[in-house]
């Protein structure tokens, strides 16, 4: 994960692991589209690394804009 928040503009991550199965979602947040545009080389590497150290298989890689954020507290 440290690997991922060092890219410029990256805010944060979130890691999400399927409780009854041996799935996991990835979600990252970006400052901008820019910042995004130009983590995916980088990304790339750091999903082939983690492929080969974990033996996982990615599914897919998908870009979603954030339309609407609410927190509380």
């Amino acid at each position: 994960m440290l690997r991922v928040l060092a890219n410029p503009g990256c805010r944060g991550m979130y890691f999400l692991k399927g409780t009854e199965n041996n799935t996991a979602l990835a979600i990252t947040l970006w400052d901008s589209e820019d910042s995004l545009a130009g983590s995916r080389e980088a990304s790339d590497t750091i999903r082939a690394d983690t492929i080969a150290e974990q033996h996982l298989t990615i599914v897919g890689v998908e870009e979603f804009e954030v339309t609407t954020s609410t927190f509380i507290g």
